[in-house]
């Protein structure tokens, strides 16, 4: 149940199911735009099963755009602050 329900919340974040909505996804995200070019070519690799859409989601997590980006440069000298829920 778990797997399909992040499979459904993954679909519903990227727009669908297919391979274009998931590529447009992952550009958006990671570098702000998605050209067509760049599109159809994500599309082509995982149409042609070179990527699957997690392997492509954990290589878009681990790229320098993304790991140096300044939110996560920040967050790793600063932290996140942390409010432990009231006992009460």
């Amino acid at each position: 149940q778990f797997v399909a329900q992040r499979h459904a919340a993954r679909q519903q974040l990227a727009g669908g199911r297919d391979n274009d909505s998931f590529a447009t996804h992952i550009l958006n995200n990671v570098f702000g735009f998605a050209s067509q070019a760049d599109i159809d070519y994500l599309s082509g690799l995982l149409d042609a099963k070179v990527f699957t859409q997690e392997a492509l989601g954990l290589a878009a997590c681990q790229i320098d755009a993304n790991t140096q980006s300044a939110e996560l440069v920040g967050l790793a000298v600063t932290g996140i602050e942390y409010l432990p829920a009231d006992q009460g």
